[in-house]
């Protein structure tokens, strides 16, 4: 379980075909929940400072996009 973003919220990251039993744990709880599927890489690429910095600049341009949800990946420095 990780923190969230927002102050009182937590993430927890489950297998898909736990999620819906996981949610009814959570409200059961007393708690709010909402789920989304992520993408979470197995297998992190390592590349230099300055490879990380420009495939982050394209990662930011890319989640400014309106159509653009989110954007994942799998880099590691």
């Amino acid at each position: 379980m990780f923190q969230g973003d927002a102050e009182g919220t937590s993430i927890v990251y489950v297998e898909p075909t736990d999620s819906a039993a996981m949610a009814e744990a959570i409200k059961g709880m007393g708690h709010n929940c909402k789920f989304e599927l992520v993408y979470v890489s197995k297998a992190l690429v390592e590349c230099t400072e300055e490879d990380f910095e420009k495939n982050m600049e394209i990662i930011e341009a890319l989640e400014d996009l309106d159509d653009v949800d989110s954007v994942e990946h799998n880099m590691s420095n």
